[in-house]
């Protein structure tokens, strides 16, 4: 792997650590925010949501420093930040108004309620794993 691929893979890694840890710590605020975007779900979804969603932030975080399973983690890291972006979309669409507990307190890069900030750097750190994953050999 490439140096800029594997400093990717590690800014990468620290993004998916800082926010996956950002939400185990106040998870009933995650699953208020998912119950903010109204989609008509179930709380009980909403709040096995909160658990599930920093798990998957902190297994992706681990495997993509991991050799073996820096594509799938690549992947993993992708699949979710598209659900997080379709969120954002439906949000958008209806005009509402929710803030996220994306990393906790902090703010990275995005101030405010859920918006067109979020989704480039939803798409941003997506990208940047994918190409963190990919082959030399490609």
């Amino acid at each position: 792997m490439g140096a800029v691929r594997f400093l990717l893979a590690l800014a990468v890694a620290g993004l998916l650590f800082w926010s996956g840890i950002a939400k185990l710590l106040d998870p009933l605020k995650l699953a208020l925010a998912i119950r903010a975007f109204q989609l008509g779900i179930p709380d009980e979804i909403a709040h096995w949501s909160a658990f599930a969603v920093p798990w998957a932030e902190l297994v992706a975080g681990v495997c993509i420093l991991l050799p073996k399973t820096r594509m799938a983690a690549a992947w993993l890291t992708a699949f979710l930040m598209g659900v997080f972006m379709s969120g954002i979309v439906s949000l958008l669409v209806r005009g509402m108004d929710v803030d996220c507990p994306c990393f906790g307190s902090f703010s990275f890069l995005c101030d405010g309620p859920l918006g067109v900030c979020h989704l480039l750097r939803n798409a941003l750190i997506a990208g940047a794993g994918l190409f963190a994953a990919k082959s030399d050999r490609a």
